[in-house]
């Protein structure tokens, strides 16, 4: 069976005809709506949980660790009596300022190492492109024969390569492999909690700790820059692996990352922390949330490899398969993904401002509205191609290409208007709709732009049947809108 993952989130195609069932579709680029509140700068602790607090997981994931909000009268004094009763030996909370860790050393443990990490999406893979988008991976399999692509999206297997055409593609193989490792890395911190104190796993200080020590009880409060990076936003759950030194040898050396795969659990040997509520960090912790909230219900596969710090508070790091030519003799089909490279885009640009009220784009594809940094509107809108203040508003002027898409099927060419008000609301009805927006044949070939200086006038002209047909958008003062007309007449379309 063919496996499919990395670069599929850019394009995937709809499969049509039998045989195989096409891989599922990608989620859409909407995120789902965040509904439990957020823990943000302003909520960052808690009141202790009443009762017990006990760890989940099995032996596989190590020692107990269990999980609560930061106490809310935090003092960093070496003992964890403000913490919730549990069995565990160790304790982490994070918050919107802080990871806190707490621990009281069993007798006979002489200290605990700590990997704390959450979900890691899957590097894309290098290879070549496949039915849909995806990419069709090299491994030590597939670099061993020239590969064919099949029915249904399937590769068969041609003629066995040189070994100069193997040792060449195996290297490239490497060279994604040692990117995606580094890029891994990010996502996983190591500590050492002894009756000294914590440390890294190398035992160097952490910079910015906040940390004391009492009878084998231990804790440190970590700032930000201690955090591992992270793939959704906000954080909902953590995943540690904790291991005593003494009695046994510490962290193993071999633990396997958390690596997201397709419908599968994360790795027995990480135990999951579910977070008492979602955590976000400020600032801009809302505008993160759409970009990169968790999906439910769909496989987070097909999401780019992204990942962002709470340091940085609006980069978001992306890795990307590069598309290029090559000289080695593959055959008659040459893989065209040779490469994984990083990427790194702002969260979102502001755009403009109205009194109080600043419009940003957010991730390039979402207008949003903000009143003193809080979310107030949201819409999908890219590829602004003008702005205009008009009645005391902002009108923002947007048009799309149309055609065929594999997730939205077939849409015509198009402009869209919206508009934001002083109080940051977003209107996207100041508008006609074209007559023939859902004409499949409304245009022989793409049509031509048109717009006024200051877009009081504005629309598309081109051939419909060997005749040209205009659609034009004017404003209308005395309704406060853009009606829509085409001309001639005859190219409307006529009621289905």
């Amino acid at each position: 069976m063919t496996t499919y993952r990395g670069a599929g989130w850019m394009l995937v195609g709809a499969v049509m005809g039998c045989g195989r069932a096409a891989p599922p579709p990608p989620p859409p680029m909407a995120p789902v709506a965040v509904a439990a509140p957020t823990q943000t700068a302003a909520s960052a602790v808690a009141a202790p949980t009443a009762g017990r607090s006990e760890p989940d997981g099995s032996a596989a994931a190590g020692l107990p660790v269990a999980t609560s909000p930061i106490p809310e009268r935090l003092v960093v004094d070496g003992s964890v009596a403000e913490w919730p009763e549990t069995s565990a030996p160790l304790r982490v909370a994070l918050g919107a300022d802080a990871l806190v860790i707490a621990a009281a050393l069993p007798a006979g443990v002489t200290a605990i190492e700590l990997a704390i990490s959450t979900r890691i999406p899957q590097a894309p893979d290098v290879g070549w492109v496949s039915r849909g988008g995806y990419t069709y991976a090299m491994s030590p399999e597939t670099c061993r024969h020239e590969q064919i692509p099949w029915i249904e999206g399937e590769w068969k297997q041609g003629a066995a390569h040189p070994k100069e055409v193997v040792d060449a593609c195996l290297a490239i193989v490497k060279r994604r492999d040692a990117v995606a490792a580094e890029f891994y890395e990010r996502f996983v911190r190591r500590f050492r909690v002894s009756r000294d104190g914590l440390r890294t796993l190398a035992g160097e200080a952490i910079a910015g700790i906040e940390e004391a020590t009492s009878e084998g009880q231990v804790e440190a409060r970590l700032p930000k820059s201690a955090m591992p990076w992270f793939f959704r936003a906000p954080v909902t759950e953590l995943l540690v692996h904790a291991a005593a030194v003494g009695p046994r040898a510490g962290l193993p050396a071999d633990l396997p990352l958390p690596i997201i795969e397709y419908e599968k659990e994360p790795d027995p040997h990480w135990r999951r922390l579910k977070l008492t509520r979602p955590v976000g960090f400020e600032p801009h912790a809302e505008l993160r949330a759409l970009v990169l909230a968790d999906a439910p219900g769909l496989g987070t596969v097909y999401d780019p490899a992204r990942a962002y710090h709470p340091t940085e508070p609006n980069v978001i790091r992306t890795l990307v398969a590069s598309e290029a030519e090559t000289t080695i003799a593959f055959g008659e089909t040459k893989p065209s993904r040779l490469a994984i490279t990083e990427t790194t885009s702002t969260l979102f640009q502001k755009v403009e401002e109205l009194g109080d009220v600043t419009v940003a784009l957010v991730d390039d594809v979402q207008l949003v509205t903000l009143r003193d940094d809080a979310l107030v509107a949201k819409t999908y809108f890219g590829n602004i191609r003008s702005i205009q203040r008009r009645n005391d508003q902002l009108h923002f002027f947007h048009y799309v290409e149309g055609g065929f898409s594999p997730m939205a099927g077939y849409s015509s060419p198009r402009w869209e208007v919206v508009a934001v008000d002083a109080d940051g609301k977003i209107a996207d009805d100041i508008a006609d709709i074209s007559p023939d927006y859902m004409d499949f044949s409304a245009w022989d070939a793409p049509p031509k732009t048109f717009s006024s200086p200051v877009f009081t006038l504005f629309g598309m002209r081109g051939l419909r049947k060997k005749t040209l047909k205009t659609v034009s958008w004017k404003w209308d003062e005395d309704a406060g809108r853009y009606s829509v007309s085409i001309d001639p007449k005859s190219q409307i379309p006529a009621d289905p």
